[in-house]
């Protein structure tokens, strides 16, 4: 009975050292949706604006099917447009990753049209 009682608290001590690990790596590993999108969109925001000298917040010009808050494939991101901080939208655009459901921890992805990064890249 002692000897069953020490491999249960050894495995709950392995149990505890793992499944945080765990949880770590599979944010990590998710966090790839968010950089795959939002680089996506960023690329569609510069071939729009070679055709109209504009970048735009309707993501539905790009494509999308709808105009703000596009889901990654396994949702763990809303992406979106917006226009820079201090600019207008047909001078840079910064687009935008926020994280959903057990993602919720990572924080916001941000990438504008003059290669500045914010977030977790």
């Amino acid at each position: 009975m002692v000897e069953l009682l020490i491999v249960v608290i050894i495995i709950g001590v392995m149990a505890a050292i793992a499944i945080p690990a765990y949880t770590t790596y599979t944010v990590r590993a998710n966090r790839s949706d968010g950089y795959v999108l939002a680089n996506e969109v960023l690329h569609a925001q510069e071939r729009f604006y070679a055709d109209q000298l504009t970048y735009t917040v309707d993501l539905t010009d790009l494509g999308y099917p709808t105009a703000g808050n596009v889901d990654t494939e396994a949702e763990h991101y809303k992406v979106s447009a917006a226009a820079c901080a201090g600019g207008t939208i047909a001078e840079c655009v910064v687009v935008t990753g926020v994280p959903q459901n057990t993602q919720a921890s990572d924080g916001n992805l941000s990438i504008n049209s003059r290669g500045t990064k914010t977030g977790n890249w």
